[in-house]
């Protein structure tokens, strides 16, 4: 539970908010015959959710473990709690891409007034997460990681949306949104800022401390 209040912010804040945004955009160009406009506004938002679902994902596993101490770290919710938070929520970051990008796929069956392919393939989602985390449960010997069983079921149904949404939209249109060049830039960025974000993380966390040991000592 804890873990997924987390994994929520992120989602909410940038995939939902994006995609409300979206929506009334992509329909009107739909609606006017203009696909054509509606593929590119599609393109600019996929590259724009995309960038910031990824940088979330490596920020939130980077710092898993002091996000659930300062949140959730006191009376009965001991620093064991803590760390078997961090793996949820770890597990859980895992499907934050697939989860933020099938909801902006989705748009496009809605806009297209798909709503029944979109509610079945929502079904056959929940289908999937039950059985992996039945096969999760089972397969995880200690009883308190059997937490993460949810959450790593709930990361394989996300991408089951995605390419279900993908396969939907069109697998020709959806590389036609992709340019081969930017996305190897973007990895390579990415990459330097997990590397960046991992050596700079003892600074960040003595900052952080500094400022909130001089906010407890005023107050």
């Amino acid at each position: 539970y804890y873990a997924n209040r987390v994994f929520q912010l992120p989602l909410a804040l940038f995939a939902i908010a994006l995609t409300q945004v979206s929506f009334p955009k992509i329909l009107k160009h739909l609606k006017s015959g203009q696909e054509n406009l509606a593929l590119k506004f599609m393109q600019r938002a996929l590259a724009l959710l995309s960038i910031l679902l990824i940088a979330s994902s490596i920020v939130g596993s980077v710092f898993a473990l002091e996000i659930s101490k300062l949140l959730f770290e006191r009376g009965n919710f001991t620093h064991e709690d803590s760390v078997i938070t961090a793996y949820v929520l770890i597990a859980y970051l895992i499907g934050l891409l697939p989860f933020g990008l099938q909801k902006l796929f989705s748009l496009w069956l809605y806009a297209k007034f798909k709503q029944k392919t979109a509610a079945w393939i929502a079904v056959k989602s929940l289908i999937i997460s039950a059985l992996c985390s039945m096969a999760f449960i089972f397969l995880i010997k200690d009883e308190s990681l059997k937490v993460i069983a949810v959450a790593l079921s709930s990361s394989i149904s996300a991408f089951y949306l995605l390419g279900a949404n993908i396969k939907e939209f069109g697998f020709k249109k959806f590389f036609a949104l992709i340019s081969i060049k930017i996305c190897l830039l973007v990895i390579v960025a990415l990459i330097v800022f997990t590397i960046l974000l991992i050596l700079i993380k003892p600074y960040i966390l003595s900052f952080f401390i500094g400022i909130f040991t001089s906010f407890k000592g005023v107050f």
